[in-house]
Parts: C-alpha cells; sequence; structure tokens
C-alpha cells in the first residue's frame, strides 16, 4: 500500500479496517465498492444500505441492501 493508502486505512473504524486493507490489496471490486460507499457516509453501514445518492455511479452497486447475502454475512 501507498502512503495515502495507508493513512485510509489508519482513519477507519476498528471494524471496518480489513474490508480497507482488502480494498488495496485484493483485485476484488465488490470490496472496493463496499469500502468506498462506508467511506462516503461516515462508516455507518445502515446509511449505505439506506443511500439516496442515485446520482451515484455505484448506487445499484452498493453493498447492504435489503435481501443481498452480504447483508447477512456482516
Amino acid at each position: 500500500m501507498n502512503p495515502r493508502q495507508k493513512a485510509v486505512v489508519s482513519e477507519a473504524p476498528v471494524s471496518y479496517k480489513r474490508i480497507f486493507e482488502r480494498a488495496y490489496t485484493t483485485n476484488r471490486k465488490s470490496i472496493a465498492i463496499k469500502a468506498f460507499c462506508l467511506r462516503c457516509v461516515g462508516y455507518l453501514k445502515n446509511e449505505v444500505r439506506d443511500c439516496s445518492a442515485t446520482g451515484c455511479p455505484l448506487w445499484t452497486h452498493r453493498p447492504y441492501q435489503s435481501g443481498s447475502l452480504e447483508d447477512e454475512s456482516e
């Protein structure tokens, strides 16, 4: 990870640090989207689910939507 990425990981709440580390060290788009959305709404999982930013290109791909498998696993 570069210094900027390390800074982002260090500012994340402890419960989400692993998600951010994985976003930077793996090639999984779903993890990157999860990290982006969490950071966008201030690390509040419910806010990601209830996001009203329909103009965001990632809105339809956001995690924690009701009925999603990721919602049950976390």
